[in-house]
């Protein structure tokens, strides 16, 4: 008996459009939403960006039903939501309808959307940009950066360097193999971060980071094991410096302590800015540096800031790096 060859899937908008209008409908796969596992992580990564200020006006690009929203109202910022699905917005509406800052949400299923230029301070687009063609990918990309105000913070996540083939499904009435959430495409930080520049963006943060490490809680009293008491200190006491000593963004002490173990949620921190360095392409860092290398901070041997010898041949935190409130890297005598 001859084997039958499946073919793949083709993604046509309709078609992406009835599935997720089905997924919106089945409210026991909520759970499977990324914002649902982890809404409160991203949340915390946002507040280590500074961009979550009370009476920011946010928009949440992709809303599904609203469980990232649930948790952006809690920091007393104006939250508004779009979503191609008509289900995703009703249950978004219902659920948060009762909270003063909640500003509504409302279908979009191709942009342009409603909302003016330059409108919001902060745009989320989780788990969003995996789901486009190459034409789609770039409208959306354009459209996050009508929407931020000059200056405004954008945050793009999706999955990293995922190998898609491990996620297709065979469909055995039409014999068609697709991917089991629709994902069309896959990418690394350097992809990402391409596609980002070439839409005139100042990329401030492109990696894979864990987001359940932002969104791990500190070490229950009955958790007394070396690594949760170790993490514990080690967070108490970066807290503590990055109040004393603030360091902008993505320099804190708490940001890098969670970032700088890698991880399967590519995020990538985005700014809106008119400069000749956006369009140039280059990677400006908050304090107007840029990098001759184009290298982020992040990326490269400065994020080990604990692990460089010191002028004094010992390690640690007071390692000399350039950072924002100290350009040229020097060791300061305190």
């Amino acid at each position: 008996m001859k084997a039958l060859q499946a073919s793949s899937g083709n993604w046509t908008p309709e078609k992406i459009q009835r599935f997720w209008e089905y997924h919106g409908r089945r409210t026991d796969l909520q759970s499977e939403y990324f914002s649902f596992q982890v809404g409160a992580g991203l949340t915390y990564f946002l507040r280590q960006t500074g961009c979550l200020r009370e009476g920011a006006t946010v928009l949440d690009y992709g809303c599904g039903p609203g469980f990232l929203v649930q948790h952006l109202l809690g920091q007393g910022v104006r939250c508004y939501g779009t979503d191609s699905s008509r289900e995703a917005v009703r249950l978004t509406n219902q659920k948060v309808q009762a909270d003063d800052k909640w500003m509504g949400a409302t279908v979009v299923t191709s942009p342009p959307s409603p909302y003016p230029d330059a409108h919001f301070d902060v745009v989320t687009c989780l788990e969003t940009l995996e789901h486009l063609d190459n034409e789609t990918l770039k409208v959306v990309i354009g459209e996050v950066r009508r929407l931020l105000k000059r200056g405004g913070v954008a945050l793009f996540t999706t999955p990293n360097e995922e190998d898609l083939t491990r996620s297709f499904i065979l469909c055995p009435f039409c014999n068609t193999e697709y991917h089991k959430v629709q994902h069309v495409r896959s990418f690394s930080a350097d992809s990402l971060r391409a596609v980002l520049v070439s839409q005139g963006f100042n990329v401030l943060f492109c990696r894979g980071v864990n987001l359940w490490e932002f969104q791990r809680g500190l070490p229950g009293w009955k958790d007394r094991s070396y690594r949760n008491v170790k993490d514990w200190f080690v967070g108490r006491r970066n807290g503590l410096l990055d109040k004393i000593r603030p360091r902008a963004f993505p320099f804190g002490r708490v940001f890098k302590e969670h970032a700088g173990k890698g991880g399967p949620h590519l995020c990538a921190v985005v700014e809106r800015t008119e400069s000749a360095v956006a369009k140039a392409g280059a990677k400006p860092f908050r304090d107007g540096r840029t990098g001759a290398d184009n290298e982020s901070p992040l990326e490269g041997e400065r994020w080990k800031m604990n692990l460089l010898p010191s002028r004094s041949g010992r390690t640690g935190d007071r390692t000399s790096i350039p950072s924002p409130r100290n350009p040229s890297g020097r060791r300061r005598v305190t």
